[in-house]
């Protein structure tokens, strides 16, 4: 970031005067703003996040590597047994062979073995599995959260990602709540997931608030700031209260205002869009002052240039 910011403003300072000169018209420049061409001022994108994961079976209440478990079968002690399920998940069962364990619910691991040893050896078996001890099952909360950890999910109960983030104490002031990272394990490799905190709740839409799996790590990440260089009087990042949206004017006034040798007719806003291409826009502020423009929206990453005036 810092090379990319310092790239760019040696290119405005170089170059401005004639990259000014070529201005197009898109329909992607704020309002008051007119996009001017600057030949290399370009960086690679980066691989956008997934949205929500797809939809799964609640896994809560199905068993798990380290849960200790105690299959009985009554009349039959010579075919029950207790024992701690490893990591395979399969264990050996008396008579009938390999049993799979992980991942089945309670019923469906005594259905499974009473239908195999109806099949073996018994006419009627009545078989009965017991959890004596469950391996804990975690979630983790970290990045910009009051009280970042790891939060258990209980066995046969969910754990959604409202109740982990709010476990966790609430989001800090600095949290960006519209970007949340799931970082989930979906078979041989893990997935980030990006997941808009305000989609769920500001509007309503519970049924995107997730059931967090064990092993699920939420990662929430700080707002990201909107950088005002060049002649200002305190140059540097910023981040806009939260849930408010920063206005150039806005960014101005917390880098605490133009200096004295500031042209602030010749400010410009630098953007790198999705596609990782960099748009830089050229903006009037002293007619937004005088009424005469809307004061455009900034956005986290953007880069506020106030260039020296020349008079």
């Amino acid at each position: 970031m810092v090379l990319r910011i310092a790239v760019l403003c040696a290119l405005l300072l170089g170059g401005c005067a004639a990259a000014t000169e070529n201005t197009v018209a898109n329909p992607q420049t704020p309002t008051g703003m007119e996009t001017i061409e600057l030949p290399g001022a370009q960086e690679e994108s980066s691989t956008p996040a997934s949205s929500l994961p797809p939809e799964e079976p609640q896994l809560a209440d199905r068993l798990a590597p380290g849960d200790f478990v105690a299959i009985q079968v009554y009349d039959q002690p010579n075919l029950s047994l207790e024992l701690r399920i490893p990591m395979s998940g399969v264990v050996s069962y008396p008579v009938i062979g390999k049993v799979q364990l992980v991942g089945k619910t309670i019923e469906e691991v005594e259905t499974d073995v009473k239908s195999r040893l109806e099949q073996k050896i018994l006419n009627s078996a009545q078989v009965t599995l017991l959890v004596k001890s469950y391996n804990k099952r975690c979630a983790y909360v970290l990045g910009n959260v009051a009280k970042p950890g790891s939060f258990e999910i209980a066995f046969g109960k969910s754990l959604s990602l409202l109740q982990a983030i709010s476990m966790a104490g609430g989001f800090s002031k600095d949290a960006d709540k519209d970007s949340v990272l799931l970082m989930r394990d979906n078979g041989t490799k893990r997935v980030a997931y990006r997941i808009a905190y305000s989609e769920i709740v500001k509007k309503g839409s519970l049924e995107k608030d997730i059931k967090l799996k064990d092993g699920d790590v939420l990662i929430v990440q700080e707002r990201g700031k909107v950088y005002v260089l060049g002649k200002v009087n305190s140059p540097g990042g910023f981040t806009a209260p939260a849930d408010e949206k920063m206005t150039l004017t806005k960014a101005i006034t917390l880098a605490r205002g133009f200096s004295s040798v500031a042209s602030q007719s010749r400010t410009t806003v630098i953007r790198t869009l999705p596609d990782g291409t960099t748009r830089i826009f050229r903006i009037n502020v002293g007619e937004i002052f005088n009424g005469k423009l809307r004061d455009p929206i900034v956005q986290p990453g953007d880069i506020v240039f106030v260039p020296e005036s020349f008079f």
